[in-house]
């Protein structure tokens, strides 16, 4: 047990050296040095590195479609069913449009019963939709947070918490 983290803590250390030195490669360090003198690979190593490698090169890639926050806000989108609204005003809907995560400040009235992590929809007070998105707080927390400045949740909810009614990055506008 003792043989391994020994090894595994001088790869890691190994690792780290390569690390430091890959931005002077090509320039002051060859690839073939860092191999041999640093991560100490023998002949038979590399060759065998290297087929692995052009193994897995040959090998079907499947690139994904979008980027993860676009397909989250996808999911979000067109998969969540909502279990309440939080209702803005204009100057939240300039904010959401612009890709600012929805602040307290900007609710004007919370409905439904949903918990921290349920979809809620965002929507003006006559009730059109302007986005959804994932609640960091739940209905009562959320409702006592109405209109309340960033800097004064702690103080309301008894600790320290997240800014965002609803994170832009847990949010399809």
């Amino acid at each position: 047990y003792f043989t391994e983290l020994k090894e595994i803590e001088i790869r890691n250390e190994r690792m780290n050296q390569v690390n430091v030195m890959d931005p002077y490669v090509g320039k002051y360090f060859s690839v073939d040095f860092i191999r041999r003198q640093v991560l100490k690979q023998t002949d038979v190593e590399i060759k065998e590195i290297d087929e692995q490698i052009a193994d897995e090169m040959d090998a079907t890639l499947f690139r994904a479609a979008q980027n993860p926050l676009a397909a989250r806000k996808n999911w979000i989108a067109g998969t969540l069913q909502t279990a309440g609204q939080l209702h803005i005003d204009a100057g939240a809907v300039a904010a959401l449009r612009d890709g600012k995560s929805l602040l307290p400040i900007g609710v004007t009235n919370v409905s439904g019963s949903f918990e921290r992590g349920d979809c809620v929809a965002i929507t003006l007070a006559n009730g059109a939709a302007v986005a959804l998105g994932i609640s960091s707080y739940s209905s009562t927390e959320a409702a006592a947070l109405i209109g309340l400045k960033t800097s004064e949740i702690e103080a309301v909810l008894g600790y320290p918490a997240r800014a965002a009614l609803v994170h832009r990055n847990d949010m399809a506008v």
